[in-house]
């Protein structure tokens, strides 16, 4: 980064290379700490500043101070601009101090409340952050406080950094089921383009058929007439011939009547093999219609893990909560290899998580167990018993405790009603 950055003015001082340190203050030389004055950036110590800059800056933001110091940008990575304005601020210079008066006035209100807390009370404030998930003000609030002496100071700063861990960790499992479930749909699409093809050939021949049976009746029609006119012409020929003659036409007009009796047997048949055809293609586009509501559910499922991909890459703190409030939710049945997911999402909210399959494998007496403990009951009516499910209904009702049945066994589903659930406190049912 020292060989690319464009520097617009050589000649400043506060730069990592090229640096003249006649007119800075060195780490020694530092002004003592006034009484109520907050430690200022380039006060603490250089190996806080990492996680300084990664917690309470976003990346559009270490732009925005580089480009006003006149440091390009552009064609550079995330970590190099990252380690760049880590390097700047080391020392009592015009980075440091532009980025100290950015986070002041970025955090200005929760640094004004932190101001006449003293230990113990920060302590408490920071546990609090922890939990709620608003870590990014609150840290910089408590590493500038002048009442965090250096013990606290590294317990704070190894909360941040055990964080950053845990986001990673919890990215890779969600990429992980992201490329199954994408997988997954490409083999749903490839089905579903196999039976539209089946039904569009089905579709050309039940044409080619119906052009057939026009052919056909427009045959039998000609027909109808040659034999109206025969036996017209039977007529008078009875009247004016011989009987022998009237015998002859007579034998021509049985084998009309026999070639039209044929006739109409052959459409009898196309027609029955017309409406065989219809009925299957008609099966068809019910399957088709079928498959494609799989296909939504899948699709939901794969908008659903990307938004959460999206989320956790966007610096949001992985343990921010929602309002479950320790509510213990049950899930019975599901998928097997979708139950460390569900814990997930429940426990992610704030929630604690029970499972039973359904009696699928277990016995539905320990079931009874399972619905006393739990303050919530869902479940997806296509992978549980019959008796699991009258059970359910029949306990939660007596219990007043709210079910809900769940569309799929997905993802998205569940976090659908829990999302419904931290919304409002009504029995869904």
């Amino acid at each position: 980064m020292q060989n690319t950055l464009t520097i617009k003015d050589k000649n400043r001082n506060w730069l990592p290379f090229g640096r003249s340190d006649s007119n800075d203050l060195s780490a020694n030389q530092q002004p003592p700490l006034k009484k109520q004055d907050r430690v200022k950036l380039w006060q603490l110590e250089h190996n806080y500043h990492c996680a300084i800059i990664g917690t309470c800056l976003t990346l559009d933001e270490v732009k925005k101070i580089l480009r006003q110091l006149h440091i390009g940008t552009d064609g550079f990575p995330a970590y190099e601009l990252h380690t760049s304005i880590v390097t700047l601020i080391s020392e009592n210079n015009v980075p440091s101090k532009k980025v100290q008066s950015y986070l002041d006035k970025k955090f200005k209100p929760i640094v004004k409340k932190t101001n006449k807390m003293n230990a113990d009370e920060l302590k408490g404030f920071w546990k609090a952050a922890l939990y709620s998930g608003d870590m990014i003000g609150s840290f910089w609030a408590v590493m500038s406080h002048p009442g965090s002496d250096e013990e606290m100071k590294r317990i704070f700063y190894g909360d941040i950094h055990m964080l950053s861990h845990m986001s990673g960790a919890s990215n890779r499992a969600d990429l992980k089921r992201l490329n199954q479930l994408e997988q997954e749909r490409k083999n749903h699409i490839a089905i579903i383009q196999s039976w539209e093809s089946k039904c569009n050939k089905f579709a050309l021949d039940n044409t080619q058929l119906l052009n057939l049976k026009q052919a056909q009746d427009e045959q039998i029609s000609d027909l109808k007439n040659h034999v109206e006119a025969l036996n017209n012409s039977l007529e008078q020929v009875m009247i004016l011939q011989s009987t022998k003659e009237r015998q002859a036409l007579e034998v021509l007009v049985k084998k009309q009547g026999i070639t039209l009796d044929c006739r109409e047997q052959e459409i009898t048949k196309q027609q029955n093999r017309e409406n065989h055809l219809s009925a299957q293609t008609c099966r068809l586009e019910k399957e088709i219609l079928v498959k494609q509501d799989k296909l939504l559910t899948y699709k939901n499922e794969v908008e659903y893990m990307q938004s959460i991909l999206i989320e956790k890459q966007q610096n949001q703190c992985p343990l921010q909560k929602q309002g479950l409030c320790g509510k213990c939710v049950l899930y019975v049945g599901g998928k097997t290899n979708l139950i460390p997911f569900y814990r997930e999402l429940v426990e992610d909210q704030s929630g604690v998580f029970m499972h039973h399959d359904g009696g699928i494998e277990k016995n539905t007496q320990d079931l009874q167990k399972s619905l006393s403990k739990a303050d919530v009951v869902v479940f997806p009516a296509s992978c549980i018993s019959h008796d699991a499910y009258w059970k359910i209904k029949r306990t939660c009702k007596k219990q007043q405790k709210p079910y809900q049945y769940l569309p799929s066994s997905g993802l998205y589903s569940l976090s659908s009603i829990l999302d419904k659930i931290m919304v409002s406190d009504v029995n869904y049912r």
